[in-house]
């Protein structure tokens, strides 16, 4: 900043050459001093130096006008301007003439100057033509129509009492102007601020401005002027830095700065700096928006426009940084008030922040939390649980501690995995654990292709539900299929509890089959109901058997009844027992005396000794 304050010390300077000789603009035409009656004779252009030398030679005495016109013809490449030249006479003979009188006016910065110049006498001059001039010239280098012979004459502010090298006069003219050759300092007069400075290149010494004056249009201005010092030109301001304007500033003309610039500390530096461009300052730094700080960047040692805190550069352009989830962004760089972990991402045609792979949406906090959460794992939201399969929660102990991936709702940590509880009876199983959803039906097994849910060992499905299997007798129950408890007792009777399936008999709390047939096995009596009249179960060659009731004999599988008497019905002889000797079942169904015997009264005897049984019998 230090260099920035100093002065700046260049100056601009221009030397524009004056001339020392005489400017001269022509107008061409004579002019006789005469009556009405006097006629224009001739004019003509020509340098004062030469006419003034013809004037003052024999070559006046006489001369013709051809002549003086080829002289001053001759003179027009001469550096000395030429004057216009008007010559009249009373008569119009262009030969034998003289110019007996000449008057000279100048015309020097609008100012007239008139003198007279005395021609040679010339001999004879009675017998020549006499020819009167009038030189009219036009001058630049001075101010005041005054001839002199000393400077008291003259404006000593501003004028020297000087002989001009052309007409050969003395002549108060301006002072020397800027860039005229001098001698010394109180020659430069002509223009304000000057002094005769040497200049050894140049082999002479010319007006030059004074030290800290500036030349501006032949004008020597107060240079080095500084920031809010009045000016005229802009050349002047050279004494602060920037500050090179002369302009007009709150209707005050004075040095300020150029456009694109500002006044920091009394010094103009640039506005409206872009990112990235070298600075000085922070006000400098206006160029792009967000982009208000000048300092040094990473890995830099300039300073340079920089963006704001809590912006990031791309592109040229400062965005806002540390954007949290789902607010707007054009970089991935934004996004990195998301923990660290987001990234610019396209969603429903808007750039918003998410989080990067790996990572999940904290959508309470709005950070970025790590995902691919194994079971057990600390945790803060159910979306980083999705490192194992179906341990998507996480679940707080305590308050204020830590999360832990744990397994779903409804599932459970089962070998490794979490896997689906609450499983009913034939849905899909892996594990014995997921099977209870219907009570007592925690077992998981194949069936076919699939491996189900099924009820426990002793329980049996009914109707979607697992009910006690092996119910015994007696016990109560809601279905047949679970009197299994005790043989054929497979019947869940009418009063809720387990009953003797059809064809069996409950005997001590057992079911003993019934129905069953002579010789049929048994245990108890009871059981032998199948055969009518065989309601005896008896040993038969170390066997139990249903055999015919006492009374009873069998006869092809039935039990008739035995011991009848005589005359009471019968099917086979063996039933007519009951009378000795008449055990002959008749045709008529009842029981007979045998063959020789015959009846006698309630009983049968022989018929042989008496001579009536053979008689009977026939």
């Amino acid at each position: 900043m230090n260099m920035l304050q100093q002065r700046n010390k260049k100056t601009k300077s221009a030397c524009l050459t004056i001339c020392n000789h005489i400017l001269v603009q022509t107008v061409i035409m004579i002019i006789f001093n005469r009556s009405c009656t006097t006629a224009l004779h001739q004019s003509f252009d020509c340098s004062y130096t030469e006419f003034n030398t013809f004037l003052q030679s024999e070559r006046n005495c006489p001369y013709h006008l051809a002549e003086l016109m080829r002289v001053c013809k001759q003179d027009q490449q001469s550096t000395d301007h030429p004057c216009v030249v008007l010559l009249s006479s009373e008569n119009m003979s262009t030969e034998n003439s003289t110019v007996n009188s000449a008057n000279v006016t100048v015309y020097l910065y609008g100012v007239r100057y008139s003198f007279d110049l005395k021609p040679v006498n010339c001999p004879d001059a009675d017998q020549l033509l006499k020819i009167k001039a009038t030189v009219i010239c036009e001058h630049k280098t001075a101010i005041h129509g005054r001839l002199c012979e000393e400077n008291d004459v003259c404006n000593r502010n501003r004028e020297i009492c000087r002989k001009h090298d052309v007409i050969n006069k003395d002549l108060c003219i301006r002072g020397l102007s800027l860039n005229d050759t001098c001698v010394e300092d109180k020659q430069c007069t002509g223009t304000a601020n000057t002094y005769c400075q040497n200049n050894e290149s140049q082999n002479r010494s010319s007006c030059q401005c004074i030290r800290g004056y500036v030349e501006i249009n032949s004008i020597c201005f107060k240079g080095d002027r500084y920031l809010y010092e009045s000016c005229d030109r802009t050349e002047q301001c050279t004494g602060s830095f920037g500050a090179n304007q002369c302009r007009y500033v709150a209707g005050f003309k004075m040095c300020y700065c150029q456009d694109g610039y500002i006044v920091v500390d009394g010094i103009c530096l640039k506005a409206n700096v872009s990112l990235g461009r070298p600075c000085f300052v922070h006000a400098q730094c206006d160029g792009i928006l967000n982009s208000t700080i000048c300092g040094v960047p990473n890995g830099s040692q300039q300073l340079t426009c920089i963006c704001n805190t809590g912006f990031i550069e791309s592109n040229n352009v400062c965005l806002r940084a540390n954007r949290e989830l789902y607010e707007e962004c054009q970089i991935d760089d934004q996004c990195s008030g998301a923990s660290g972990k987001g990234v610019c991402r396209e969603l429903l045609h808007r750039k918003l922040c998410l989080c990067d792979k790996g990572y999940v949406e904290d959508k309470e906090s709005l950070k970025c939390r790590k995902a691919n959460k194994e079971i057990n794992d600390t945790c803060k939201i159910n979306e980083q649980c999705n490192g194992t399969e179906n341990a998507n929660t996480c679940q707080f102990v305590e308050i204020g501690k830590k999360g832990l991936c744990t397994c779903n709702q409804h599932f459970e940590w089962i070998e490794g995995r979490c896997l689906e509880v609450g499983r009913t009876i034939f849905e899909p199983c892996d594990h014995p654990n997921q099977c209870n959803g219907t009570k007592d039906a925690n077992v998981c097994k194949d069936f076919g292709s699939k491996t189900l849910c099924y009820c426990n060992h002793g329980y049996l499905e009914l109707g979607g539900k697992c009910i006690q299997g092996n119910k015994k007798l007696s016990e109560s129950c809601e279905a047949d299929i679970q009197c299994n408890g005790t043989d054929n007792a497979g019947v869940c009777g009418k009063d809720g509890t387990c009953s003797c399936s059809t064809g069996y008999l409950n005997l001590q709390q057992n079911c003993i089959q019934v129905n069953r047939h002579i010789f049929e096995s048994c245990n108890h009596s009871e059981q032998c109901t199948g055969t009518e009249n065989a309601n005896v179960c008896k040993e038969y060659g170390g066997k139990m058997l249903c055999y015919c009731d006492p009374s009873y004999l069998e006869d092809k599988g039935a039990c008739r009844l035995g011991e009848q008497q005589l005359d009471e019905s019968c099917e086979i002889h063996l039933q007519c027992s009951g009378t000795k000797n008449a055990g002959f079942c008749g045709e008529n169904g009842t029981c007979l005396c045998n063959n020789g015997f015959f009846r006698l009264e309630d009983g049968c005897v022989q018929g042989v000794q008496l001579g009536y049984t053979l008689i009977h019998w026939l």
